[in-house]
């Protein structure tokens, strides 16, 4: 089956999915994606949830996948939207695409940050900005009271 793989034999992979017990090896779905074969990296996820694919692909070859094929792992790969997903996201210039994997709850501050620095890198200016506003929204969230505290501080304006 990894050699149908490799060769993007769809309808063969297909087959031997659907007539062998053994499935495929481990590095099959990363296989899939570096070749840019959606079709069968598609039918992979699909067809092998219990996989756990997510510690299996390369990172840095993420950049490289287009856009719909990495909405595609969003939406289907358990444990995809981490905060190294959320890193490699940055190089689409998509702040939709980061809102959804944000809203998810799985980010950390570090990861925000993380994230600046490659917007930085890459000069998405706008993204750098989207990015540390939703850094300084997470800070309040995680730290209310001195939001609180720092109105309390704050002088009344007088009546002239």
């Amino acid at each position: 089956m990894d050699e149908a793989i490799r060769n993007s034999h769809f309808d063969v992979v297909k087959f031997l999915c659907e007539n062998r017990s053994e499935g495929c090896s481990e590095g099959a779905l990363r296989e899939a994606l570096v070749l840019g074969d959606f079709e069968v990296a598609q039918y992979l996820v699909k067809n092998f949830k219990n996989k756990q694919w997510y510690s299996l692909i390369d990172y840095g070859e993420l950049p490289e996948m287009p856009l719909d094929v990495f909405e595609f792992l969003l939406d289907n790969m358990r444990f995809f939207e981490d905060g190294r997903m959320f890193f490699h996201a940055v190089v689409y210039d998509n702040e939709e695409l980061i809102k959804r994997i944000a809203l998810r709850g799985n980010l950390v501050p570090d990861d925000v940050e993380a994230a600046i620095e490659n917007a930085q890198r890459l000069e998405f200016h706008g993204m750098v900005e989207y990015l540390t506003n939703m850094l300084n929204e997470m800070s309040v969230k995680s730290n209310p009271e001195s939001t609180d505290a720092d109105n309390e501080n704050q002088e009344e304006p007088t009546a002239p």
